[in-house]
């Protein structure tokens, strides 16, 4: 879902309709008795933010200089920690407008078709130019691929998701089933990253508000290994947004297949010049890190888990810690500019093209015309699958392809996808990677 004053689109959204409120309890009221995927259920034109679910991947790319940063790092501590800035800076890029910008807006972005592509550059004077390639390469389940290449740099990223939707409670819960990994090509290193959950709860009421729950993990090649937690705020008391992270070495001896909920992070075997790095505040306006001493990060307890007792490793590294210093602070932080090539120079299969109709019309506030148009571009799909079922013909994606992570060359990538895996179940046993890149992970 996103605000529809939404800085992926060029062309104007509405902001809120009157019977917004009304519509959405009503709506949600529907879909809390919906049998099949919530995703797959057919969403009234009010609630359309103009977007396409797909264009999203390029909250990836708004923050890109930390990633350099992290190609320049000395050492594996620092470089996971900029890895850590540039992962808590797109979910601020992607989840910040729907949470605060304006509350009672979320809205939901179009189903991408299957086939669908996306394109978009960032200009930078210092590290060139970042490229981003998107494709639906399934449509069910509906699953987004991306690649973002910096050559100057050398820096790749390629990542996939599925969102899967479900209510628990009177919350709506978003489990974005995927991966995301950033190949350093200059030093030879990978960092692994898993997920986030997504908490949409108010919608009873007309009051939704997003959190981020549950952890996020970033396995690196270079055997660092952070964690990052995101507290989901108590019904009655405390607040929004808040999250803790860590940040330590771990070695060989530790890739054991633990419990999901449990991931082992430090050992007394594991006696590492690198320090240490705890991080705590809130990831939508500023939050601090502090360096410790392997030792005293994991005095408390050498497991790291999800559960409430896990806080307590926190506050005790961070006990005999010096102050802490800055880790992220947006009023001080600005997203690159995006640029995305006019329509007139887009193929029919890229995302501005496809859904122009639908979003020109709910510029103008005419969700017939809206729901009419979607209306058009969905059936088409479904009778060109009929087609194609008819005619025996199996599509196939254009521009990506999926590996299995056994066949990744590199035994250090494919441990680090592995375990991330082991610890993350509902990923799946592979990647899917831009075509042009395949060489440089598979064997």
């Amino acid at each position: 879902m996103n605000s529809p004053k939404s800085k992926h689109s060029s062309s104007p959204v509405p902001k809120v309709a009157p019977s917004y409120s009304s519509a959405l309890i009503s709506y949600v009221k529907s879909i809390l008795t919906f049998k099949g995927s919530i995703i797959s259920s057919n969403c009234p034109a009010l609630f359309l933010s103009g977007v396409s679910l797909l264009e999203l991947a390029a909250d990836w790319g708004d923050y890109f200089s930390f990633l350099v940063d992290a190609s320049n790092s000395q050492n594996s501590t620092d470089k996971s920690l900029n890895v850590a800035k540039w992962v808590l800076s797109s979910f601020r890029s992607s989840y910040f407008g729907m949470s605060l910008g304006d509350r009672i807006s979320i809205k939901k972005p179009y189903n991408p078709i299957l086939g669908e592509q996306f394109y978009c550059e960032w200009f930078h004077e210092e590290y060139g130019t970042t490229k981003l390639t998107c494709e639906q390469v399934s449509h069910h389940p509906p699953i987004s691929a991306f690649s973002l290449e910096n050559d100057k740099y050398e820096i790749i990223c390629n990542g996939y998701s599925e969102q899967r939707l479900k209510f628990a409670g009177t919350s709506l819960t978003v489990d974005q089933v995927g991966v995301v990994s950033v190949l350093f090509k200059k030093t030879n290193q990978l960092s692994v990253i898993s997920l986030p959950s997504l908490s949409i709860s108010g919608l009873l009421v007309a009051d939704p508000i997003v959190e981020i729950c549950g952890t996020v993990l970033i396995r690196s090649s270079d055997q660092t290994n952070c964690i990052l937690e995101f507290i989901k705020k108590p019904y009655f008391y405390g607040n929004y947004f808040k999250f803790k992270g860590i940040i330590t070495p771990y070695s060989n001896n530790e890739r054991k297949r633990n419990d999901p909920e449990e991931i082992q992070l430090n050992s007394a075997k594991n006696q590492n010049s690198e320090k240490s790095c705890v991080m705590e505040g809130n990831w939508t306006t500023s939050s601090t890190f502090n360096l410790v001493e392997n030792g005293k990060a994991s005095k408390s307890n050498s497991n790291v888990s999800s559960s409430t007792n896990n806080l307590k490793n926190y506050k005790n590294a961070r006990s005999d810690s010096p102050k802490p210093q800055n880790l992220l602070d947006f009023e001080d932080l600005k997203p690159l500019k995006r640029v995305i090539a006019p329509l007139s120079s887009q193929s029919e299969f890229e995302s501005h093209k496809v859904w122009h109709d639908v979003t020109e019309a709910l510029g103008v506030l005419d969700f017939n015309k809206a729901a009419e148009s979607k209306n058009l571009i969905e059936n088409a799909q479904r009778e060109l699958r009929k087609t194609e079922k008819t005619n025996n013909y199996a599509w196939s994606p254009r521009l990506f392809t999926f590996i299995e992570f056994n066949d990744i060359k590199n035994s250090e990538f494919r441990d680090a996808f592995q375990n991330v895996q082991s610890e993350k179940p509902n990923i799946s046993n592979g990647l899917w990677v831009k075509n042009e890149l395949l060489d440089m992970y598979k064997s």
